[in-house]
């Protein structure tokens, strides 16, 4: 009987395999400083480089200070530096280790009362390592939020103010419910002025190393009103152009009326001559793409530069007021909207209005007379002058 059937089979022998790492390719994009916006590139670090709000920083820091402040509300126009401040005032409490005690929120994407029940709960609960006794937990656009949201909110602030401190932004504080403002220091940011607008801007001109004449600079400042945020974003999209920034240059990128354009409608509304106004209109705004809202935005802005009368001026707000509570409802229909203002003040015109405005309160003196016979010569030279410019 042969034994080969009972032997032990060999086992086989394995080749080591040697596996060489792959080295990672280098991407030929590379995400540095260089890479971020303007805005946020030169976003303010610190409380002691914002740009105006001189009132609001003293008090923040003072709460610096002490390490210790209550719930804060932030509220004021967009681009006046609210989350700049609540990003300033994070790094001078927790210094480089204030990620870790700093919790951002967008009430506009979590608004929802589940978020506020989970993630603001969440993070209310754990306790701060700092050195400082509580953490920051910010809610941007928290004028966003739903009203039950508000009221779930305001039980945890109750509850976690041991712990956490709540900075709320709001664009209009109306929008808050009153239990919750009546828990928080409110800080109102107001417009900043043209000259801290231009430091602000200066500061960008000079770290990027490029070029702005002075009516350039001078339209930004115009064309931002007020709005820090949007002043940065306009003069990054002008520099990509690669060339000095002039006020042609600006009018080439942003969607806004010229002044002179907008005078010059309003002009020959005012002088009772709709179809001209509608005519130049056509040309000079529509054409360009521009919205019959941002027109009457503009014609706001300047009512008060206008040399007609109060009782004009009135009548001229009113028109305005109407039209865009019309456009409110129906935004669709803003450019049959502004064709509707323009005739209402050419009808001021035809109706004898304007002429009442100017004699009303006049006596029928010839001194008087010959004094509002220069008003008007002086109203168009003012208007012509302005389109001469």
């Amino acid at each position: 009987m042969s034994l080969e059937r009972f032997k032990r089979p060999q086992e086989s022998v394995v080749e080591p395999v040697v596996v060489t790492p792959q080295v990672p390719q280098k991407s030929d994009q590379t995400y540095t400083i260089n890479n971020l916006m303007w805005a946020e590139k030169w976003r303010p670090k610190s409380l002691n480089e914002l740009v105006g709000q001189e009132a609001v920083v003293s008090r923040l820091r003072g709460f610096v200070q002490t390490k210790n402040m209550p719930h804060l509300l932030f509220h004021g126009r967009p681009g006046t530096g609210k989350t700049t401040a609540a990003h300033a005032l994070k790094n001078d409490l927790f210094g480089k280790a204030s990620d870790a005690a700093f919790l951002e929120m967008n009430a506009s994407d979590e608004r929802r009362l589940e978020d506020i029940r989970t993630t603001v709960k969440s993070f209310a609960e754990n306790l701060s390592l700092m050195n400082v006794p509580f953490k920051l937990l910010c809610l941007d656009e928290a004028d966003n939020m739903t009203s039950a949201s508000q009221q779930a909110l305001r039980r945890i602030m109750e509850t976690a103010s041991h712990n956490v401190r709540f900075i709320l932004i709001a664009n209009e504080v109306g929008k808050i419910i009153l239990p919750i403002q009546s828990r928080c220091s409110k800080f109102s940011f107001k417009q900043l002025s043209s000259d801290q607008i231009r430091v602000f801007l200066m500061r960008i001109v000079q770290g990027e190393n490029i070029l702005v004449d002075e009516s350039g600079l001078a339209f930004i400042i115009e064309v931002c009103r007020g709005d820090l945020r949007q002043a940065a974003n306009i003069l990054q999209s002008c520099a990509e152009m690669g060339k000095t920034i002039t006020k042609e240059t600006i009018l080439s990128v942003v969607c806004e009326p010229s002044i002179d354009s907008v005078r010059a409608v309003l002009q020959k509304a005012l002088e009772g001559r709709f179809l001209d106004a509608m005519t130049l209109l056509q040309q000079q705004i529509y054409d360009q793409g521009l919205s019959g809202q941002s027109v009457l935005e503009r014609i706001y802005e300047d009512l008060k530069n206008m040399p007609v009368s109060e009782k004009t001026k009135i009548e001229i707000t009113k028109c305005l007021g109407q039209t865009m509570t019309t456009i409110f409802l129906a935004p669709q229909n803003d450019n049959i909207q502004l064709a509707s203002f323009l005739a209402n003040l050419s009808s001021l015109k035809n109706n004898g209005v304007m002429s009442q405005v100017q004699t009303q309160v006049q006596p029928n003196e010839s001194g008087v007379e010959s004094k509002s016979v220069q008003s008007q010569t002086d109203s168009k030279n003012w208007f012509g002058q302005r389109r001469k410019e």
